[in-house]
């Protein structure tokens, strides 16, 4: 996503934010962000905040990345970083065997494992299937 910290008239509720949220979380989805701010605002300090904020827990959540530059002429060296990025994600995930454990006793067990034998594969455990 390529977003702007300045003023834009928007008011989202705080029901649509946690709407949002509870969609990316969901689907598994990883956000990335760009946002351009201005370094020379003066005139509102607080405005933004919102963009920003949203942006920043949004990458956090999801294991994505949060990027803020000053200028958009920064655009056409950042984005093609992001779409390596992005691709070498895919890449990794595009092949994935989901497993499923289900506790023998109560509670939640204490360390979980996988490997494989076969030549050329790898394993990693995530929770919810989403590499970055």
């Amino acid at each position: 996503m390529v977003g702007s910290a300045g003023v834009e008239g928007s008011n989202p509720r705080d029901y649509q934010i946690q709407k949002m949220f509870k969609q990316i979380s969901d689907n598994a989805v990883t956000v990335h962000v760009v946002m351009q701010q201005n370094p020379n605002r003066s005139t509102d300090i607080a405005s933004g905040t919102n963009q920003i904020e949203v942006g920043i827990r949004l990458t956090q959540g999801t294991g994505g990345r949060y990027e803020a530059i000053n200028t958009e002429t920064r655009l056409p060296t950042l984005l093609p970083e992001f779409g390596k990025q992005i691709a070498q994600s895919h890449a990794r995930m595009s092949h994935q065997y989901r497993i499923t454990c289900q506790p023998t006793g109560p509670g939640s067990p204490k360390q979980i494992t996988a490997n494989t034998n076969r030549g050329g594969l790898s394993a990693a455990l995530t929770l919810d299937g989403r590499i970055p």
